[in-house]
């Protein structure tokens, strides 16, 4: 369980994310933005609109994450996973070893506590990475900017 539960996709994911660190290059994204400015042209020249000049906004493309911030997401997540799990490796690997005689109840309550704050955590990482995620966290625990009325 151990191996092929959380040795072997950590390994895999951390070659990718090697992989993909190691090209660093980041690629303008020009299919999102060919894309968004044939929106806005379409958009400005009466496009798509539902007869009473508001324009269908399902086809308007929003911009996501940078591919240098997806590196970096990628990479706290990967952490995320190793402290999440990594316990529930070790506790597996010493029962194994050892056998469960010798186990505490603190051996057997960190893993679940540590798993639990981590995925907890994923939220944050989103908003510490992309601008768009942190403004609306903060507008969601009422600490974002505040819209004035004309």
């Amino acid at each position: 369980m151990e191996i092929f539960s959380f040795f072997i996709p950590l390994v895999a994911g951390t070659m990718c994310l090697y992989s993909a660190c190691s090209k660093n290059e980041d690629k303008p994204a020009t299919s999102v933005a060919a894309a968004s400015a044939s929106s806005a042209t379409s958009s400005s020249k009466g496009g798509p609109s539902d007869g009473q000049g508001r324009v269908d906004e399902t086809n308007q493309v929003s911009t996501g994450f940078t591919e240098s911030q997806l590196r970096i997401l990628c990479c706290v997540f990967l952490l995320f996973v190793t402290v999440g799990w990594g316990p529930f490796a070790f506790l597996c690997t010493k029962t194994m070893v050892s056998g469960s005689a010798g186990l505490s109840m603190l051996a057997g309550t960190i893993p679940p506590l540590a798993c639990k704050l981590m995925v907890s955590a994923y939220p944050a990482a989103y908003a510490v990475t992309s601008p768009r995620f942190r403004l609306g966290m903060l507008n969601i625990l009422g600490l974002g900017g505040e819209k004035k009325e004309d």
